[in-house]
């Protein structure tokens, strides 16, 4: 494992309030924002793409297609509900901040009927694994780390 000089107070901006790390996330990482612009750099190769897809008996015709791939290929990616991106209307993120807790795994009423409608079994071992190892043993964990400045 590789020792790290990442900022501790930067990283642990990055566990959601439900305790997901936006560093493994799709959105984070921007996967369907650089997928789409790939997609389209190959539309532009292909001249042939609308021809082709009025043969497709698509739902929808191609310039539809193309400008919603780049509204997709337009996403700069997701900063994390911590910085105030995300689902501004997640439940959890509502409930954290109206208990003023970091997190469901700051939270005395944790688990709840929230995480327990809202929240994936695996998402529920996120919030074991930091209430177990503290925000910073979970980061370096996640990080594959053995040090956070």
């Amino acid at each position: 494992m590789r020792e790290s000089s990442v900022s501790y107070e930067f990283e642990m901006n990055l566990v959601g309030f439900c305790g997901l790390y936006c560093r493994e996330c799709d959105y984070y990482k921007n996967i369907f924002g650089n997928k789409a612009k790939d997609l389209l750099a190959e539309i532009e190769k292909s001249k042939w793409i609308k021809t082709v897809w009025k043969s497709l008996d698509a739902p929808f015709d191609a310039d539809r297609f193309i400008e919603a791939l780049k509204w997709v290929a337009s996403s700069s990616g997701c900063l994390g509900c911590i910085a105030g991106a995300g689902w501004p209307d997640c439940p959890i993120r509502k409930c954290a901040k109206a208990r003023d807790v970091r997190g469901c795994f700051d939270c005395e009423d944790y688990p709840c009927d929230i995480i327990s409608v809202e929240q994936a079994a695996s998402q529920r071992e996120l919030i074991e694994q930091i209430k177990a190892r503290g925000l910073r043993g979970y980061i370096r964990a996640r990080r594959g780390e053995t040090r956070i400045d």
